[in-house]
């Protein structure tokens, strides 16, 4: 079964696995974001510090296809959406930087413009960037793809266009 087909399936099942993210009234969706459990759990609990709004707007702005600063690797700042250095591979987040209190949205992509949240986590628990909580919440959105989708790999590409179809600026330009 490929990805797209086991994303419809969960979605169809009550209550659905994975969670599609709309887009708010009267705007047009042009990407998708799902969340997994542990992501819907995480909305509700984890990211208290940061606010549920704050988290909800970051998810429609990508829903909405507003334009999204991205980067694959490194270290440039000013990113909204950015690959983070592996291993492991091919583990993105998404960054809640409003408030003060930030957040991490640690995704994958399962098509062009298709991500799947597999959790979240504040800023200030990950701690500097390449600690043993960052480490082990990459490893954590690995094991969880691979719980949900068996023996397949994420979507892969070669360059921030590969992976957003339209309205993006790439970083690494």
């Amino acid at each position: 079964m490929s990805i797209i087909d086991q994303i419809k399936t969960y979605e169809a099942l009550t209550p659905p696995t994975l969670q599609r993210i709309g887009q708010p009234k009267g705007e047009v969706a042009k990407r998708g974001i799902l969340l997994a459990p542990q992501a819907q759990k995480d909305l509700d609990g984890a990211m208290k510090l940061v606010g549920r709004g704050y988290v909800i707007a970051v998810l429609e702005r990508w829903v909405t296809g507003k334009i999204i600063k991205a980067r694959i690797g490194g270290k440039k700042h000013g990113a909204f959406l950015a690959m983070l250095n592996p291993p492991p591979d091919q583990v993105w987040e998404l960054r809640v930087t409003e408030p003060q209190s930030q957040g991490r949205l640690f995704c994958r992509f399962a098509a062009k413009d298709l991500m799947i949240v597999t959790h979240m986590n504040t800023r200030s628990m990950l701690g500097k960037d390449g600690s043993p909580n960052w480490k082990r919440a990459m490893d954590d959105c690995v094991k969880e793809w691979d719980r949900l989708f068996p023996g397949q790999p994420p979507y892969q590409a070669g360059s921030v266009a590969d992976y957003i179809s339209e309205n993006w600026e790439d970083l690494n330009a």
